[in-house]
């Protein structure tokens, strides 16, 4: 979480952005225009309710104003400049395919599984999607399974175990989606 003077700031920001005046912000938060410019100059730190009221009033998820690292409102990211896969010594691994964005509830990521190789996840809140681009993988829903090639796709809610398995002879490549925090 931030400071409150690196809170204010982000606040104010958006708030001039958007051409808003205090008064606008008031009447749309219900906090004075007082209470909001404390919280501007990082006099005073918001309530998460107040925060949650102000951050709608200027169109902004609440976590924007609050999340440690300053996220773009869209990340590209090149090719070239992905990072390399964080694997366990080169028989698979994974790769953020972007910074993610300001609020933002998802991740991606490319997901290389060499033969046999399988990723396990407990039980969580979301969904997750897929594509595989490369081989032959399983996917397990709670007791369905399911085999899937170069081109299929996949989606379901992670409220059951699942899993993901390299059940072919060579290596598998998938980008996996899912909501922040929940993937690997």
């Amino acid at each position: 979480m931030v400071d409150r003077d690196t809170l204010g700031r982000r606040i104010r920001e958006v708030r001039t952005n958007r051409k808003m005046t205090l008064k606008e912000v008031e009447a749309a938060s219900g906090f004075s225009a007082t209470h909001i410019s404390e919280i501007e100059r990082g006099r005073t730190s918001p309530t998460i309710g107040a925060l949650v009221k102000i951050a709608t009033a200027l169109g902004r998820d609440p976590n924007y104003f609050i999340d440690d690292r300053e996220r773009d409102v869209v990340s590209f990211v090149s090719g070239k400049d992905n990072a390399p896969l964080v694997g366990d010594g080169g028989k698979g691994g994974l790769r953020n395919l972007t910074e993610g964005v300001v609020g933002g509830r998802l991740e991606s990521n490319e997901v290389l599984l060499s033969p046999g190789q399988s990723i396990k996840f407990e039980p969580h809140f979301g969904e997750e999607c897929g594509l595989v681009l490369a081989g032959s993988v399983e996917i397990q829903v709670g007791g369905e399974a399911q085999r899937l090639g170069p081109l299929d796709a996949f989606h379901y809610v992670s409220r059951e175990s699942h899993a993901i398995r390299n059940v072919g002879g060579g290596d598998a490549r998938l980008v996996l989606v899912g909501n922040r925090n929940s993937l690997i």
